[in-house]
């Protein structure tokens, strides 16, 4: 069976799972963009205001759905992104066997090898910043002050992005070895790539959001095939039952169906999820770090009392 077919069977097999277990999709379906990969096309004109998916909670992949038992071997400021890329490695296989015809259409590891810089050096540890070939806001060949008062707490998401997330990568895998010494490298930082790359914002019913953003994580069926678009409309709402998407404006048969990943620039874009975008309105240059470093102390303190530091 040639590769394409095969994958098409293993969309087709995905799609008849998804409706077995609940997921609504309504004047929607996925496709293959040449070139780009799988996303969501309009079956028929869809009106403003209608859901064209609704995914079940039952079906989401959260830290929610790992045994308590299997969460308690981990140190306690292990990350639940790390913890849920642990699970997908060394986790039961008859727990994981339920999302076995999900897991089939994600992206290959050799996919990440090509699109993620992150991966262009495959050691588990550093890079060198001198033989990383993207911006410097990206690459971090900007940032002039590492360690900023300790009472200031620099909103820097933009700043360093490939740095910071390599450290994360790396702590995660410092943790999963303490509790899975002989855990392969590749086989994890494929998990944890898949996370990074296709979660939605989760935060388990009842409990307060985590210190870290980017521990606030679920993988959502389904709802993983929609591409970004910087002014998407389409609205995801997570009410603790259900992942519903929405459209908030007209799509006519056969356009494509976005959704927003977050206003977020093309560096970060391409770094986090290994594309950016031709016309992208949230698309910036920061040069805080360049910047700063002629500000005071105090005038630092008076830009962010008015809301401008960072």
């Amino acid at each position: 069976m040639a590769k394409d077919e095969e994958s098409d069977v293993n969309h087709h097999n995905f799609l008849q799972w998804a409706l077995f277990n609940g997921i609504q999709i309504n004047g929607v379906a996925p496709v293959r963009f040449p070139g780009r990969g799988m996303g969501i096309i309009a079956t028929r004109t869809i009106e403003a205001n209608e859901i064209m998916i609704a995914v079940p909670v039952s079906t989401m992949l959260t830290i929610d759905c790992v045994p308590r038992e299997f969460v308690d071997r981990f140190p306690h400021e292990a990350s639940i992104h790390g913890i849920l890329a642990a699970f997908l490695t060394h986790g039961d296989a008859g727990l994981l066997d339920y999302w076995a015809a999900w897991r089939k259409i994600w992206p290959s590891r050799q996919h990440f090898q090509e699109s993620l810089p992150v991966l262009w050096s495959e050691s588990p540890g550093g890079y060198d910043k001198r033989h990383i070939t993207l911006p410097p806001s990206a690459s971090g060949q900007w940032n002039k002050f590492p360690n900023l008062p300790c009472n200031l707490t620099n909103q820097d998401t933009y700043q360093n992005v490939l740095g910071k997330q390599q450290k994360r990568l790396h702590d995660a895998w410092e943790h999963v070895l303490s509790v899975f010494p002989t855990t392969d490298w590749s086989l994890f930082s494929y998990h944890w790539l898949i996370l990074n790359t296709r979660s939605f914002y989760y935060v388990s019913p009842g409990k307060e959001p985590p210190d870290d953003w980017n521990d606030a994580i679920g993988l959502v069926p389904f709802g993983d095939y929609l591409n970004h678009a910087d002014n998407a409309p389409c609205e995801v709402v997570f009410d603790g039952q259900m992942s519903t998407f929405r459209a908030t404006a007209r799509h006519e048969k056969g356009d494509e169906v976005f959704m927003s990943y977050g206003s977020h620039p093309n560096d970060y874009l391409f770094v986090e999820y290994g594309f950016f975008l031709d016309r992208n309105e949230s698309d910036a240059v920061y040069l805080d770090d360049v910047v700063f470093q002629d500000i005071t102390f105090d005038d630092k303190e008076a830009l962010r009392a008015h809301g401008y530091y960072g």
